[in-house]
C-alpha cells in the first residue's frame, strides 16, 4: 500500500508520539493503516455488515505492525 503524503505525515507523528501502528486487512490486502481506532473507523466505513461479521466471516483483520518505544 502507497501512502500520500497526508497519511505519512500522520505515521510519523504517531510514531514520534509512541503510538503503536496498526494495519486493516481484506484478505491478507492491506486497506488501512494507522492507529487502532482509525482502522477501527476505516473498517465501519468500507463495509456495511457488523465488524464481529467482517472480522469473522469476511477476511478482515487488525494487526500491530509497530510497538510503543
Amino acid at each position: 500500500m502507497e501512502l500520500n503524503s497526508t497519511q505519512e505525515a500522520a505515521l510519523t507523528a504517531a510514531v514520534n508520539q509512541d503510538e503503536e501502528i496498526h494495519a486493516l486487512t481484506h484478505d491478507g490486502v492491506e486497506k488501512h493503516r494507522g492507529t487502532y481506532n482509525e482502522c477501527w473507523m476505516h473498517l465501519l466505513e468500507m463495509q456495511s455488515a457488523s465488524t464481529h461479521h467482517a472480522f469473522k466471516y469476511e477476511g478482515w483483520a487488525i494487526t500491530q505492525v509497530t510497538e510503543k518505544k
